[in-house]
């Protein structure tokens, strides 16, 4: 008498779905009551719509096209739910990464326009475009869940730009709280900032080392880390250039720029001249 494995591995059903249809086909090899026990076990394990098509085709069945069949419904039983796993993950208090915050404003460059001339007639100013401006309106249309660091020449907008430009409009479009600090600020709250969702730094590369209780501490450094870790959007503007950059923080760290915003260089002569 043939036996057949009962196993749960998706292998094992494969296997005993192909001894029942080569049963079904030379019905001599086995009896009615293995064929009953089989099936049984294939209906518990198998796709319903194979059991059914095999209850209907028996003496006359198409072995290759029921098992292309049985292959493609088991396939569908492999695959992986993921957002259960990591709402399963999260429940049991595992470490998972946090959605990242997605920024999509179709009429970017208007908004843009709109509020940053606002923003500059409260300095008695017009606002002058600058192609940098154009990369930052792409950012507000689609950042792709990175935030934006913005370097270059001084004195072209981007302090106001962080500060006040970009917090405005993200708060009027999503109700999202902006936190901004300059390098004061920044090094007097680096796990306050951390703990945020949003967060503007400007003037970034001038801050001192932090001593905190006798420990050194680099502010920046900390904030870049967590953000690649987390998905925190970060707006930073900063006077130093690229190569100035990979001096004041080394490789490491740029990289983290790299990895976590869009970059827009400014350059031109200053709009304070």
């Amino acid at each position: 008498m043939k036996n057949f494995n009962q196993s749960q591995s998706i292998k094992d059903v494969r296997i005993n779905i192909f001894r029942y249809l080569t049963w079904l086909k030379e019905p001599k090899e086995i009896s009615k009551n293995q064929q009953l026990e089989l099936l049984n076990y294939l209906k518990k394990q198998a796709p319903e719509t194979f059991a059914k098509a095999s209850l209907e085709s028996i003496g006359n069945i198409d072995t290759k096209k029921a098992m292309l069949t049985v292959n493609a419904e088991l396939n569908k039983k492999l695959k992986i739910n993921f957002s259960n796993v990591i709402d399963s993950m999260r429940s049991a208090g595992m470490a998972t990464p946090l959605k990242k915050i997605q920024i999509k404003i179709p009429d970017a460059e208007k908004k843009l326009r709109d509020t940053f001339s606002f923003f500059i007639k409260e300095e008695n100013r017009e606002l002058q475009w600058i192609p940098a401006y154009d990369k930052v309106a792409e950012w507000l249309k689609d950042n792709n869940g990175k935030g934006i660091f913005m370097f270059g020449d001084v004195g072209l907008g981007k302090s106001v730009l962080g500060r006040y430009v970009l917090p405005f409009i993200i708060h009027s479009e999503y109700r999202k709280v902006v936190r901004t600090f300059d390098v004061d600020g920044m090094n007097a709250n680096i796990d306050l900032i951390k703990s945020k969702r949003i967060v503007s730094l400007d003037d970034i590369g001038t801050e001192e080392q932090v001593i905190d209780f006798g420990n050194r501490r680099e502010a920046f450094a900390e904030i870049i880390d967590k953000a690649e870790k987390t998905g925190q959007i970060l707006i930073i503007s900063s006077n130093l250039g690229k190569p100035e950059l990979k001096a004041r923080y080394g490789d490491r760290v740029f990289d983290r720029i790299l990895n976590t915003t869009k970059r827009v260089v400014f350059r031109g002569e200053s709009f304070r001249k």
